[in-house]
């Protein structure tokens, strides 16, 4: 029987990663956290891998993580929007592997009628299924649970013999499975341009875009109405393919939170530290570092560090190194080269050096998702220069 660390409950089934799939890590399971806990770290692990500017690098690698989409790689940034002139519209897109924008399937109200429009007929049939779903039972979530209202605000809608829509608003403790999740417009440029939409995200889930919870709602019940009196809704004859925009005018926009993706780092870095060296687990030291994953309200010095230390020779690895400094331990971590970060855990740095000396170094080739420990020995004076800039 194992025992998670962060909450003590016993649990039998192994689910958490040492290394996030979504970073290219392998299928090899840590058996010191629990599945619940596990399921919780889910947010803060999007924060890093998805929402950040980690995910546009995982595009670019073509890294596809924990499922494969219909667009391999795919960037999960909700705001990717290209500008389509010729017809006036503001269309939502998406960025796949080798950077190759499509648009994201979609409805968007043009002037007083629909359009339909999708990348190719796959993504078109995918939203219609999933549309069509919804439509036997118009649910949408105009807002979830936070620390003040721990329920989801929701609109049903109902349609009397008469075909006329009803509204109910509700506050409710559990959703439905089949929903459209409200998404305000918050990108004020292109004000001139946008209209409302419903489209299907590259993880399968309907959202609709609008500029605030009345215009969602009244766009869906004039879009059913329309459903419910034409059958169906074109698509412009002359909207060039994804695979036909040249030179295209696709903008991004970040929203993510640093405190979520330091909290999602240090948990990385706690579980390839605890699976190579699992005597420390129970160490006084280690619950600082825990309750910051946790999210508590404690001071864990380190995070986000433009600090990088150029210490391994190949490439398509993320680099990984723990460094004992007088009584602490230096946690170490770059991932893609690009983004690094480094957290300081007080007062272990004595038991630290009795497991592995000064230094560990460890490597994630995100390709094929190998975790190995590396010989540091070639890298001492290197390191030992930069251990007093890395925090």
């Amino acid at each position: 029987m194992n025992k998670c660390i962060y909450c003590n409950q016993e649990f039998i089934e192994l689910s958490e990663h040492i290394f996030p799939k979504g970073l290219g890590g392998g299928n090899i399971y840590v058996d010191f956290v629990c599945n619940d806990c596990n399921n919780k770290f889910s947010n803060i692990e999007r924060e890093l891998i998805q929402k950040s500017f980690i995910g546009f690098i995982r595009t670019v690698e073509g890294i596809e993580g924990y499922r494969k989409n219909r667009h391999p790689a795919a960037l999960k940034y909700l705001d990717i929007f290209y500008r389509d002139t010729d017809l006036s519209l503001l269309l939502e897109s998406g960025i796949e592997a080798g950077l190759k924008p499509y648009f994201k399937p979609q409805i968007i109200e043009h002037g007083s009628n629909y359009l339909a429009i999708a990348a190719n007929n796959s993504d078109g049939e995918q939203l219609q299924k999933h549309f069509q779903r919804w439509f036997k039972d118009p649910y949408i979530i105009t807002k979830f649970p936070d620390k003040d209202n721990k329920k989801y605000d929701t609109v049903q809608f109902s349609i009397d013999e008469n075909k006329n829509i009803h509204s109910i608003h509700q506050s409710v403790s559990k959703t439905k499975k089949h929903n459209i999740i409200y998404l305000p417009m918050t990108v004020k440029e292109y004000d001139d341009i946008f209209t409302p939409r419903v489209f299907l995200s590259a993880d399968g889930r309907l959202y609709v875009r609008s500029k605030s919870p009345k215009q969602c709602i009244k766009f869906l019940k004039n879009l059913v109405s329309y459903l419910l009196a034409n059958g169906s809704i074109s698509s412009p004859a002359s909207m060039p393919s994804s695979a036909t925009i040249e030179s295209p005018k696709i903008t991004m926009h970040f929203d993510f939170n640093l405190k979520k993706c330091d909290r999602a780092a240090a948990k990385v870095l706690l579980n390839v530290l605890l699976h190579f060296y699992p005597i420390l687990k129970n160490h006084r030291s280690i619950e600082n570092i825990k309750d910051f994953v946790l999210g508590s309200n404690v001071f864990l010095k380190g995070g986000f560090t433009d600090k990088k230390i150029p210490y391994f020779k190949f490439t398509d690895h993320h680099q990984i190194l723990f460094i004992v400094s007088d009584k602490d331990l230096i946690l170490y971590i770059s991932l893609f080269g690009t983004m690094n970060y480094s957290f300081v855990v007080e007062g272990i740095g004595n038991e630290a050096k009795k497991e592995f000396g000064v230094y560990e170094a460890i490597s994630v080739n995100y390709t094929d998702g190998q975790i190995k420990e590396e010989n540091p020995l070639d890298y001492v004076q290197l390191l030992q220069d930069q251990i007093n800039n890395l925090i």
